[in-house]
């Protein structure tokens, strides 16, 4: 018998055991609430309206609370932030911030909800900031504020006469092709000389009557090995100038943009 009247006491405790701390929480939110509210601190009275406005929370407490979130709703000031850059382009990644608290990451023309009164807010993208101090009145909404910020000024790069890199590739060329203009001359007068000796003398020709061919084929053969030395060298040196130039555009473009 005494067992049983344990378990009807637990089954009616349990109830009001288990409700005792939401409830507790409740009518603290309750109270907070109205006090922040007092304070001037709309916002924080509006979270903890939320809190004691649940349907767990007795029903006095959630009618009250929920009341007064739609009393702060229509006071509680809203206010939407933009920017843009010095030359009249519109801001769109930055940073916003309300009295040093980051309250958005972008520039989305969202309303931010603040509290009635005095506040400074401050913009922030690329290195650059800009601050404002601007006073908010209850049950404005979104009132536009906008900063300029300075756009960081690109130097074009000075304008330098020509380097070794734009003289050196078309030295190097002219001499390949005056070296293989030579090689050709000289192979083919080394070649019509040596027809020559064969329809004339050989093979009874004189002993020196050679020399001077095979001075020219010695030549020519230097002047192509020259040609062929300048023409790998100016392809080169194209190739290097032409992959430096595109590092300084590509570099001048991330600079100004």
């Amino acid at each position: 018998m005494r067992w049983f009247l344990a378990l009807i006491a637990s089954l009616v405790l349990a109830p009001r055991t288990l409700h005792a701390e939401p409830d507790k929480r409740c009518l603290a939110e309750y109270e907070s609430g109205q006090r922040t509210r007092l304070a001037g601190d709309l916002l924080a009275a509006r979270r903890s309206f939320i809190i004691c406005a649940q349907a767990t929370c007795p029903e006095i407490v959630n009618t009250d609370c929920a009341q007064w979130i739609r009393e702060l709703d229509e006071q509680i000031p809203t206010v939407t932030a933009a920017a843009r850059w010095s030359d009249g382009q519109d801001v769109a990644t930055a940073r916003v911030l309300i009295d040093g608290s980051v309250v958005a990451k972008q520039l989305d023309g969202k309303p931010i909800a603040v509290n009635p009164g005095r506040h400074r807010i401050a913009i922030e993208a690329r290195g650059k900031r800009v601050e404002r101090t601007f006073v908010a009145s209850a049950g404005e909404r979104s009132r536009v504020i906008r900063l300029t910020l300075e756009r960081v000024e690109v130097r074009e790069p000075e304008t330098k006469g020509p380097t070794a890199l734009d003289v050196v590739p078309w030295v190097l060329a002219g001499v390949s092709v005056a070296a293989l203009i030579g090689f050709t001359v000289l192979a083919v007068k080394g070649n019509d000389d040596v027809e020559e000796l064969r329809e004339t003398c050989a093979p009874y020709c004189a002993r020196g009557s050679l020399d001077p061919i095979k001075r020219d084929f010695l030549i020519a053969d230097v002047l192509l090995g020259v040609g062929i030395a300048a023409a790998i060298g100016s392809v080169t040196l194209f190739v290097i100038g032409a992959s430096v130039s595109d590092k300084s555009a590509s570099l001048s473009f991330r600079a100004r943009y």
